[in-house]
């Protein structure tokens, strides 16, 4: 015979109430279960990233992590023309340092993170490939980057080429808007950090099949309307207008999705480098993104991710956050909802209600003949003269 052993009657947890010490959702317990969190108060200051703006001077990207919150702060310097130290004040000093053709900056007098020191980004290379029949996609492609490089400040060397590019060189993004694919020897560069932008061929490709008219007018809320499908973007309060239906990629992961949960921007990693694969194209034919006033925004946020505090975060979960659902308590139970079919009464009621509203009318005609009769009879004859 197995014994199986009995669960303690309570249990005490102390650990940390550091939130990046946590995943996921709060576990069940069977048994009463105290969660006792200890703040250590910290707070966290590090170099996240430092980059030459397009005015020649360097800014770093701080980031700055307490109990309440965590952000990021930038710090605008000039280009230092030999090493030395950054100073600002409320902040230690930052060294930079040459090392051949790299630049370097450092935090000094705080702990080595991985990211303390970090190299500095000159500029941004971006490549831009394209066909004849992506005349207009390069135009609205041009536009969005160079918007971007002007809000940003970030220095960026954009080219735009129809002479399909061999990989050498240095380039950190290639947009590959073109039928053609993507030669071997450029792709290679993916796994040294290269990230490619691959469109949809411009071939027309028959649509998938769609909802039912009912079920597409259910859906929108809009009686008599088709359901129109519409591509959603992490981050985009609304939803982009997506045209024609698409060769969907198959992609490892998907980042964007359109209204039937299909992937139309899937990207596979390789080594340092990914490979996107966007089941549209940079057309209003397409989609609505080209014309969009978020289409820079949504660039700037693949070319530039926001950084995230990760093992810095110093932000702490309350005490009520930390305790355990209990799974031995019952859930408040809900009376059935008794259903009776009162058709044959309401039949009965109904005819009861028109005989009775017959009688009484019936009564009142008999009332209003007698006092008809009695005041014509006890009324007085009419006298001649």
């Amino acid at each position: 015979m197995v014994r199986q052993p009995r669960p303690p009657a309570e249990a005490w947890i102390v650990t940390s109430n550091a939130l990046r010490h946590f995943r996921g959702e709060r576990p069940d317990a069977a048994f009463p279960v105290t969660w006792v969190g200890i703040s250590l108060n910290e707070e966290n200051r590090w170099l996240q990233a430092a980059f030459v703006t397009n005015a020649d001077s360097l800014e770093l990207v701080v980031g700055v992590s307490q109990a309440e919150d965590a952000h990021f702060e930038r710090l605008r310097f000039g280009l230092p023309a030999q090493p030395g130290l950054l100073r600002r004040q409320g902040w230690p000093p930052f060294l930079f340092t040459v090392e051949g053709k790299a630049l370097f900056v450092e935090m000094k007098g705080k702990p080595a993170f991985e990211t303390n020191r970090v190299r500095v980004q000159r500029e941004q290379s971006i490549v831009v490939f394209s066909d004849a029949s992506r005349s207009e996609d390069v135009r609205y492609l041009r536009a969005a980057l160079e918007t971007l490089a002007e809000f940003t400040g970030r220095k960026m060397r954009l080219a735009f080429t129809s002479t399909p590019p061999d990989g050498s060189g240095r380039t950190d993004w290639l947009f590959w808007l073109s039928d053609t694919g993507i030669p071997p020897g450029v792709r290679s560069g993916v796994k040294e950090g290269l990230r490619i932008w691959k469109d949809s061929p411009a071939v027309v490709i028959p649509p998938r099949p769609t909802p039912t008219q009912e079920a597409a007018s259910a859906l929108s809320g809009m009686a008599g309307r088709s359901f129109p499908n519409q591509l959603f973007i992490p981050g985009l309060d609304q939803p982009i207008p997506l045209g024609r239906g698409l060769p969907f990629p198959a992609a490892a992961t998907g980042g964007w999705e359109d209204s039937f949960g299909r992937t139309v921007l899937g990207f596979e990693p390789e080594g340092k480098g990914v490979v996107y694969s966007f089941a549209s194209r940079f057309h209003p034919h397409w989609n609505g993104l080209p014309e969009s006033p978020d289409f820079p925004l949504v660039l700037g946020r693949l070319l530039m991710p926001a950084p995230g505090p990760d093992a810095r975060d110093a932000r702490v979960l309350d005490d009520a956050q930390l305790q355990p659902r209990r799974t031995g308590e019952r859930p408040p139970t809900v009376p059935p909802v008794r259903r009776t079919d009162l058709r044959v009464e309401l039949g009965w009621l109904v005819l009861v209600l028109f005989g009775a509203e017959r009688l009484f009318s019936q009564q009142r005609k008999t009332v209003s003949y007698f006092r008809t009769e009695k005041t014509a009879r006890t009324s007085p004859s009419p006298v001649l003269d």
